[in-house]
């Protein structure tokens, strides 16, 4: 199978591919970034390219402390802690000629992400990129946020009883 993550932080997103290994998932490259409002059919083009690079052959990957420093680079980051933590993310998957695109709730930087399936958007490989695209933007808009990035109006005025 092959893996790809994507997230959504500010203004961009963020794409890599993902090796796995004795069920590890391990961020690779290529790490990309693009502008959240650029047209539906360039974010289905990132999501391929992450996708298709994900199924090479990485036996020569050894496992690194800084895995996440490239991704943390282009985020203009300091720590995993500080991008995660109002960041949404979902997971690509393609398989056996279908690309599932699965969004993810935020549980916060220590915590990480876990999956949402009941919210997955299903298509086929052969999709147009538009398709592809379009089904990134919609699970990206079922992801959950991290409770702690979200903000609170907090009213300073008491409630009339």
């Amino acid at each position: 199978m092959d893996r790809a993550r994507v997230y959504e932080k500010g203004d961009s997103l963020y794409l890599h591919s993902i090796w796995e290994a004795d069920d590890v998932l391990f961020p690779i490259a290529p790490f990309l970034k693009v502008k959240r409002d650029c047209i539906t059919a360039a974010k289905g083009k990132f999501a391929v390219e992450v996708l298709r690079a994900s199924g090479r052959d990485n036996s020569q990957w050894e496992f690194r402390e800084d895995r996440w420093k490239p991704l943390l680079e282009l985020a203009g980051a300091k720590s995993w802690e500080g991008f995660a933590r109002d960041a949404k993310s979902l997971c690509l998957e393609a398989q056996g000629g279908w690309l599932r695109v699965i969004p993810l709730r935020n549980r916060g930087p220590n915590e990480g992400f876990e999956y949402l399936n009941g919210r997955s958007v299903d298509l086929a490989w052969e999709s147009s990129l538009h398709e592809i695209g379009a089904a990134v933007e919609l699970a990206l808009f079922r992801c959950e946020s991290c409770p702690d990035s979200i903000p609170v109006q907090v009213n300073s005025k008491a409630d009339p009883a």
